[in-house]
């Protein structure tokens, strides 16, 4: 029923007239709240499909008489039910590094000048250690920081 909803809303999308108003040669701007709010519900419906989809793939392999696809299954329920745990220590870990990042850092980085600024530039760190970490090591403790931060946060935990 929600694949039907989904899918009757993203034709609505389709032949919305705001849609087909877009001038993408303008150099002004151009209101477009409306489709990015219906774009925005669609693809959380979508969302809430695939993840409904996938619990009732993984129940569909424990009814199959194939022992490799049992075994999957059961490997798959003993990961989601630790994985709670595991987000809270996580999220305890990194909110811990966003603190210590800002009382260090907070005065000499606009990256850390804050608790959101702070949370966001760990975020990318995290992601890819590409962008404004070779600054942070000339400040004072910025060594340390992140080398606790890549052996704790990336290899510790993954």
């Amino acid at each position: 029923m929600v694949a039907l909803v989904a899918i009757y809303l993203w034709v609505q999308y389709m032949d919305n007239p705001a849609r087909q108003r877009m001038d993408f040669t303008s150099s002004k701007f151009q209101d477009i709240m409306e489709l990015a709010s219906d774009f925005n519900l669609i693809i959380f419906l979508f969302a809430v499909i695939l993840m409904l989809w996938t619990v009732r793939l993984i129940d569909f392999f424990t009814s199959v008489g194939n022992e490799g696809l049992k075994r999957t299954s059961k490997i798959i329920e003993t990961v989601i039910s630790s994985l709670g745990p595991f987000v809270i220590i996580f999220i305890m870990i990194f909110i811990g590094f966003v603190l210590v990042g800002h009382v260090l850092f907070g005065v000499h980085e606009d990256r850390f000048n804050g608790f959101t600024a702070s949370a966001k530039t760990l975020l990318v760190w995290f992601v890819s250690l590409s962008h404004g970490h070779r600054r942070t090591m000339g400040l004072p403790g910025g060594p340390v920081f992140m080398f606790l931060f890549i052996l704790i946060a990336m290899v510790l935990l993954f």
